[in-house]
């Protein structure tokens, strides 16, 4: 089985590998979603509060509703240039987050 952690230069990361994989912690800080994951399902990660940061693969093709939803701490994530599609609310009351790129190939955001 492969590991759902990694370490660099003291944070730790938690690989998520899909809604199939390990369960998400409550208290993760530092994120990665593992390049086989091309849809992360609706409040995938709802209510992680200390989130701080998420890488996404370039594969990630949609994010679902409420994904990130309530991720108070979140203040850093890059979207993937192939991203196609962002559920309704997927980054709502995401306080820290300030700032982000939406890439061209996205042809729906919060559809209801």
């Amino acid at each position: 089985m492969a590991s759902n952690s990694t370490s660099d230069t003291n944070v730790t990361w938690f690989i998520y590998r899909g809604p199939d994989g390990e369960a998400v912690p409550r208290d993760v800080t530092h994120l990665r979603v593992h390049p086989s994951v091309t849809v992360i399902p609706a409040a995938a990660f709802h209510g992680r509060v200390k989130l701080q940061q998420v890488e996404l693969p370039d594969g990630l093709r949609n994010i679902g509703e409420g994904a990130f939803y309530e991720c108070h701490t979140l203040r850093n994530v890059k979207l993937p240039e192939g991203l196609q599609e962002i559920g309704e609310w997927a980054f709502g009351y995401c306080h820290k987050l300030s700032r982000m790129k939406i890439p061209s190939a996205v042809v729906v955001i919060f559809r209801s």
